[in-house]
Protein backbone atom coordinates (compact mmCIF):
# COMPACT_ATOMS: atom_id res chain seq x y z
CA UNK A 1 0.00 0.00 0.00
CA UNK A 2 2.84 2.37 0.87
CA UNK A 3 4.39 1.78 -2.57
CA UNK A 4 1.12 2.77 -4.26
CA UNK A 5 0.96 6.00 -2.28
CA UNK A 6 4.57 6.84 -3.17
CA UNK A 7 3.91 6.03 -6.84
CA UNK A 8 0.75 8.17 -6.82
CA UNK A 9 2.70 11.03 -5.23
CA UNK A 10 5.46 10.79 -7.84
CA UNK A 11 2.95 10.68 -10.70
CA UNK A 12 1.00 13.63 -9.29
CA UNK A 13 4.18 15.60 -8.64
CA UNK A 14 5.42 14.87 -12.16
CA UNK A 15 2.10 15.92 -13.63
CA UNK A 16 2.12 19.21 -11.72
CA UNK A 17 5.74 19.87 -12.69
CA UNK A 18 5.09 19.20 -16.38
CA UNK A 19 1.94 21.28 -16.57
CA UNK A 20 3.56 24.21 -14.77
CA UNK A 21 6.81 24.23 -16.75
CA UNK A 22 6.80 22.39 -20.05
CA UNK A 23 3.17 22.68 -21.08
CA UNK A 24 2.41 26.11 -19.70
CA UNK A 25 0.49 28.19 -22.20
CA UNK A 26 2.34 31.24 -23.34
CA UNK A 27 0.77 34.56 -24.15
CA UNK A 28 1.52 36.51 -27.27
CA UNK A 29 3.82 39.29 -26.17
CA UNK A 30 4.09 40.95 -29.57
CA UNK A 31 3.01 44.55 -29.75
CA UNK A 32 3.72 45.26 -33.41
CA UNK A 33 1.80 48.20 -34.82
CA UNK A 34 -0.79 47.13 -37.37
CA UNK A 35 -1.69 50.54 -38.82
CA UNK A 36 -2.18 50.27 -42.57
CA UNK A 37 -2.79 46.51 -42.38
CA UNK A 38 -6.07 44.78 -43.16
CA UNK A 39 -6.94 41.53 -41.39
CA UNK A 40 -9.82 39.16 -41.99
CA UNK A 41 -10.99 37.22 -38.97
CA UNK A 42 -13.39 34.37 -39.62
CA UNK A 43 -15.71 33.87 -36.67
CA UNK A 44 -14.62 37.19 -35.22
CA UNK A 45 -17.99 37.76 -33.59
CA UNK A 46 -17.39 35.45 -30.59
CA UNK A 47 -14.73 33.66 -28.59
CA UNK A 48 -11.10 33.58 -29.68
CA UNK A 49 -11.94 35.30 -32.96
CA UNK A 50 -13.49 38.25 -31.15
CA UNK A 51 -10.55 38.48 -28.75
CA UNK A 52 -8.18 38.46 -31.71
CA UNK A 53 -10.20 41.15 -33.49
CA UNK A 54 -10.13 43.26 -30.34
CA UNK A 55 -6.33 43.01 -30.00
CA UNK A 56 -5.65 43.73 -33.67
CA UNK A 57 -8.06 46.66 -33.78
CA UNK A 58 -6.34 48.00 -30.67
CA UNK A 59 -3.05 47.89 -32.57
CA UNK A 60 -4.52 49.94 -35.41
CA UNK A 61 -5.41 47.27 -37.97
CA UNK A 62 -8.43 47.50 -40.21
CA UNK A 63 -10.43 44.46 -39.07
CA UNK A 64 -12.98 42.64 -41.18
CA UNK A 65 -15.13 40.25 -39.19
CA UNK A 66 -16.20 37.54 -41.62
CA UNK A 67 -19.06 35.41 -40.32
CA UNK A 68 -22.59 34.25 -41.03
CA UNK A 69 -24.60 36.24 -38.51
CA UNK A 70 -24.81 39.99 -39.16
CA UNK A 71 -26.48 40.78 -35.81
CA UNK A 72 -23.81 39.01 -33.75
CA UNK A 73 -21.11 40.66 -35.85
CA UNK A 74 -22.62 44.12 -35.30
CA UNK A 75 -22.72 43.48 -31.54
CA UNK A 76 -19.06 42.41 -31.61
CA UNK A 77 -18.11 45.44 -33.71
CA UNK A 78 -19.83 47.77 -31.23
CA UNK A 79 -17.94 46.13 -28.34
CA UNK A 80 -14.61 46.36 -30.17
CA UNK A 81 -15.16 49.98 -31.18
CA UNK A 82 -16.12 50.92 -27.63
CA UNK A 83 -13.07 49.20 -26.11
CA UNK A 84 -10.49 50.33 -28.68
CA UNK A 85 -11.91 53.54 -30.12
CA UNK A 86 -11.26 52.10 -33.58
CA UNK A 87 -13.71 52.90 -36.36
CA UNK A 88 -11.95 50.52 -38.76
CA UNK A 89 -13.91 47.37 -37.82
CA UNK A 90 -16.32 46.00 -40.42
CA UNK A 91 -18.58 43.03 -41.15
CA UNK A 92 -18.62 40.92 -44.30
CA UNK A 93 -20.94 37.97 -44.90
CA UNK A 94 -19.11 34.63 -45.04
CA UNK A 95 -20.31 31.06 -44.56
CA UNK A 96 -17.30 28.74 -44.73
CA UNK A 97 -19.60 25.76 -45.35
CA UNK A 98 -20.66 27.25 -48.69
CA UNK A 99 -18.33 27.56 -51.68
CA UNK A 100 -20.76 30.07 -53.19
CA UNK A 101 -20.43 32.25 -50.07
CA UNK A 102 -16.64 31.91 -50.09
CA UNK A 103 -16.41 32.95 -53.75
CA UNK A 104 -18.78 35.87 -53.19
CA UNK A 105 -16.77 37.00 -50.16
CA UNK A 106 -13.48 36.81 -52.09
CA UNK A 107 -14.89 38.75 -55.05
CA UNK A 108 -16.35 41.47 -52.83
CA UNK A 109 -13.17 41.70 -50.77
CA UNK A 110 -10.94 41.99 -53.82
CA UNK A 111 -13.17 44.66 -55.37
CA UNK A 112 -13.37 46.78 -52.24
CA UNK A 113 -9.88 46.33 -50.78
CA UNK A 114 -7.74 46.46 -53.89
CA UNK A 115 -9.24 49.43 -55.71
CA UNK A 116 -6.01 51.38 -55.35
CA UNK A 117 -3.62 48.43 -55.21
CA UNK A 118 -2.74 45.69 -52.74
CA UNK A 119 -2.45 46.51 -49.05
CA UNK A 120 0.91 46.01 -47.37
Amino acid sequence: MFHLLVLAGVVLGGYIFLTQTLFKRSKCKGQAAMAGKTVIITGGNTGIGKATALRLAGRGAKVIIACRNRDKAQDAIADIQQETGSTDVFYMQLDLASMKSIRSFAETFLKTEFQTGPAH
